[in-house]
C-alpha cells in the first residue's frame, strides 16, 4: 500500500482480460474516446466504448467497433502512433526484413499530409510529440532525434551517457516525455522545454511500454523481465507499486506490452502477436 498525498491507494487489475483485436498490434493511444492502434500495414481507429454485437449470440457479446482502418501497406507497418494538434503522427517501418523508417502524418480525416525519413532501425521503436516537436528513438546511435512537428525538419539530436537503447516513448503532459530504455534497465522523464532529463528510475528491468495515468501523477511501465507493471511517481520517479497479472505470464516469449494507454479506468496494451488487450483497473 502506498500513500499519495492524504489518500492511500493500491491498484490491481481485474482477473479478466479482453482481447479487443487479435491481429498484431504494436502501439495504442487515445484520441477523444477513440483508440488509435498501430498494426501491420496501417492503423485502426477503435471506439473505446463497448457496444452490443447483435450478430453473435443474440446480442450478448460485447465488442469495440472499429471505426476506421487506414492502410499504409505500400509503406510498411505502423509501430508507433500519437494524436497531436489535430493530426495523427505515426512511425512506419518497411516490411520485414527492411529497416527504413518514416514519420507519416495524417489529418483528422485520415488523409496523409506529410512524411519524412528518420534513421534506420529494424525492430519496434517509437515516437512521441510534445511542444511542437517530434521525438523519434534512434537506438543504433543511443539517442533521440528531434524534428519540427510542423515541417519535419531535423532540429537536434539528443544523445545521453545514460542511453543504451531508448526505444519506448510516450508523452507526459504538459511539457515532458517518458522514455523506456530496455537494455539500460532505466526509465527517464525528459523536460521538452529544455530537453534535459529530470529524473531516472532503475526499478523496472527491461522496461517496455510506458504511459501516464489520467491523474498525471503516476507513470505505468511494463517490465518484460518480471512480466509485471511498475507504477512510479510522475514527479520524482519514485517507485510506488508493482502489479502482476496471469495474462502477462501467458504471453509468448516474443510478446510484451510495447504500447500501453490508461483511459477511464482501463488499461489498454498492444502486445504484438497477442493483439490488443484491455484490463479493468481497480
Amino acid at each position: 500500500m502506498f500513500t499519495d498525498g492524504v489518500t492511500s491507494i493500491e491498484h490491481s487489475l481485474d482477473t479478466e482480460c479482453s482481447v479487443v483485436i487479435s491481429q498484431w498490434c504494436y502501439d495504442v493511444t487515445d484520441w477523444e474516446g477513440r483508440m488509435l492502434v498501430g498494426m501491420n500495414g496501417g492503423f485502426d481507429v477503435v471506439d473505446s466504448r463497448v457496444s452490443p454485437d447483435t450478430s453473435e449470440r443474440g446480442g450478448q457479446s460485447r465488442l469495440h467497433r472499429v471505426l476506421k482502418s487506414v492502410s499504409t501497406a505500400d509503406s510498411g507497418d505502423i509501430i508507433s502512433i500519437q494524436y497531436y494538434n489535430n493530426q495523427i503522427y505515426t512511425l512506419c517501418i518497411e516490411k520485414h526484413p527492411g529497416t527504413k523508417r518514416q514519420v507519416i502524418v495524417f489529418d483528422s480525416e485520415y488523409s496523409e499530409v506529410k512524411r519524412w525519413s528518420v534513421p534506420d532501425y529494424k525492430f519496434v521503436s517509437q515516437l512521441a510529440v510534445c511542444n511542437n516537436k517530434v521525438y523519434v528513438s534512434d537506438p543504433n546511435n543511443k539517442q533521440l532525434c528531434v524534428y519540427s512537428a510542423t515541417s519535419g525538419t531535423l532540429l537536434s539530436t539528443l544523445p545521453n551517457p545514460l542511453f543504451v537503447s531508448p526505444l519506448y516513448l510516450n508523452i507526459c503532459p504538459p511539457h515532458s516525455l517518458l522514455i523506456s530504455d530496455c537494455l539500460a534497465n532505466r526509465v527517464h522523464r525528459l523536460d521538452c522545454r529544455s530537453d534535459i532529463i529530470t529524473w531516472t528510475s532503475a526499478v523496472a528491468k527491461n522496461p517496455r511500454g510506458i504511459a501516464l495515468d489520467h491523474t498525471g501523477r503516476e507513470v505505468w511501465v511494463y517490465s518484460k523481465a518480471t512480466k509485471s507493471l511498475f507504477i512510479l511517481n510522475s514527479d520524482t520517479g519514485e517507485f510506488k507499486q508493482e502489479i502482476h497479472h496471469k495474462k502477462f505470464t501467458q504471453l509468448p516469449d516474443g510478446d510484451n506490452l510495447t504500447g500501453i494507454c490508461l483511459l477511464d479506468g482501463e488499461l489498454w496494451g498492444a502486445a504484438r502477436s497477442s493483439g490488443l488487450l484491455k484490463f479493468t483497473v481497480k
